[in-house]
């Protein structure tokens, strides 16, 4: 009888060890649970903010790129007028020179033809002192046209470097 009763006894002590375990892995169940329920809530958390910051980062990215190109685009149209203005202003000088020079040629072949109508000797030496202004006059209008023409070119390359660079 002695033996049932510790065997009861044994029995029963077994069953609320085990009832105890089984509470206990319940609660650390549950408590581990809730700890990884807050560990992935956080986690959530932070890649949000990290997801948010990395858009907000790209956007202000995107808006200094977009004012680049502005920009850029604005400093190349202005180069393309300056050179467009500095382009016509070249054909305008070469314009007034070979217009000039015209009018000097016939100027000057005017007074020579002038010069041949008076008499013989004084025909000479007019027509000899008219050749030499010709002269003069077409060295320094082909020099004047000389440097209209690579002031051009200074011009034209000018605007081509800025075209390039813008």
């Amino acid at each position: 009888a002695s033996h049932a009763a510790a065997t009861r006894d044994l029995a029963a002590a077994h069953g609320e060890a085990l009832a105890a375990r089984d509470a206990a892995h319940d609660d650390a169940m549950a408590a581990a649970n809730k700890a990884h329920s807050d560990a992935m809530a956080a986690a959530e958390a932070v890649a949000e903010r990290a997801r948010l910051a990395a858009v907000a980062a790209a956007d202000e990215l995107r808006d200094q790129q977009m004012g680049d190109v502005a920009r850029l685009r604005n400093a190349h149209d202005d180069a393309m007028a300056s050179a467009e203005r500095a382009r016509l202003a070249a054909v305008e000088a070469a314009d007034e020179l070979r217009d000039q020079h015209a009018a000097d040629v016939a100027r000057l072949q005017e007074a020579h033809a002038a010069s041949i109508a008076t008499s013989e000797s004084t025909a000479l030496e007019k027509d000899q002192t008219a050749r030499a202004l010709l002269a003069s006059t077409s060295a320094e209008h082909e020099a004047a046209v000389a440097e209209a023409l690579a002031a051009a070119e200074r011009v034209k390359a000018a605007a081509e470097t800025a075209h390039r660079q813008a």
